[in-house]
């Protein structure tokens, strides 16, 4: 079990590695649109047992965290106050970011913001225990929330079309580790 100290409200944060609504996946768009459309990766090929020959690795929804390391990173949300703390992309043990739920909408201009694609722990366990090619993942399980990052404001919609409010955020300073 891992747990954390919420940022804002210093509840405790505890998860389990089960599914909770703890835990998010966040890919940049860039970094999404290169899983979805990996098809295999010829740099590793698998040995094919029955004739031992290589044979292409193909990309799969099960291995997308070990094939893209270091090019996503999770979020966990405080189940008291909604608080978004951001771990490094790289080792995923520091929080880099705080995130705290705003009372009021932000004005956000989208032709200067970062585009994300954000997946639950719940659907995100679904997706990694099926063996989906990656090209059809996003057809079987369409990203939780989408999220459009500026500066020190954070937007989460339930749509692609960024037109369905799911929350908007202000960063607030990491305390010390």
């Amino acid at each position: 079990m891992a747990s954390l100290k919420c940022g804002n409200c210093k509840e405790g944060i505890h998860y389990h590695g089960e599914p909770n609504g703890i835990e998010l996946h966040v890919f940049s768009s860039d970094v999404w649109k290169e899983v979805i459309e990996s098809k295999y990766n010829p740099e590793a090929p698998k040995m094919h047992t029955e004739y031992l020959t290589p044979s292409p690795y193909f990309y799969t929804s099960e291995t997308i965290l070990h094939d893209f390391k270091g090019m996503y990173c999770d979020i966990w949300r405080c189940p008291n106050c909604g608080t978004l703390h951001v771990f490094d992309a790289d080792h995923n043990v520091y929080v880099v970011k705080i995130w705290v739920p705003t009372k009021k909408p932000i004005e956000v201009d989208f032709s200067h913001g970062h585009t994300h694609v954000i997946y639950d722990d719940f659907t995100w366990s679904d997706v990694t225990e099926l063996s989906l090619p990656n090209t059809e993942i996003e057809s079987r399980f369409p990203p939780n929330y989408y999220a459009v990052v500026q500066e020190d404001c954070l937007m989460l919609f339930k749509d692609g079309r960024l037109t369905q409010s799911a929350g908007s955020f202000k960063a607030i300073e990491v305390p010390n580790q």
